[in-house]
């Protein structure tokens, strides 16, 4: 699940995605109930993550074992994504990989809130197992 954040830049203009009232969603996630639409762009947002990261990164890397990190950005009013953080960057090969993939998402339909168009703040915790 997608778990929050203490997210200090959240102002009249942006609510976490948790919390909106009209989550941003993909069309192929498209549901009348708001906690579906919810869960299902989570669930397509970290198979895209799976997906697209390059596997050449994972062999390059110096990490092995289990190493995570969690990604945040910004969904803006538009469906884009924008402001991609990496926290706990150690690894700087992996930290921009997982940047890469995170801008490279599709466009998605734009959330609201109380019935205003809203930017939305998501994170993503992104856990990779680096064998030696």
């Amino acid at each position: 699940p997608n778990h929050s954040f203490n997210f200090n830049d959240l102002g009249r203009d942006r609510v976490e995605f948790n919390s909106i009232t009209e989550p941003p969603y993909y069309s192929s996630c498209d549901n009348t109930d708001m906690e579906l639409r919810r869960a299902c762009t989570e669930e397509a947002v970290a198979a895209y993550v799976n997906t697209y990261f390059s596997p050449e990164v994972y062999k390059n890397s110096k990490v092995s074992g289990r190493y995570e990190m969690t990604a945040s950005f910004l969904i803006d009013t538009e469906g884009n994504i924008q402001d991609v953080k990496i926290r706990n960057d150690s690894n700087k090969a992996l930290s921009a990989e997982a940047k890469r993939v995170l801008e490279s998402l599709p466009q998605m339909k734009p959330g609201k809130h109380k019935g205003k168009p809203m930017a939305a703040l998501y994170t993503q915790p992104i856990i990779y197992n680096v064998k030696p």
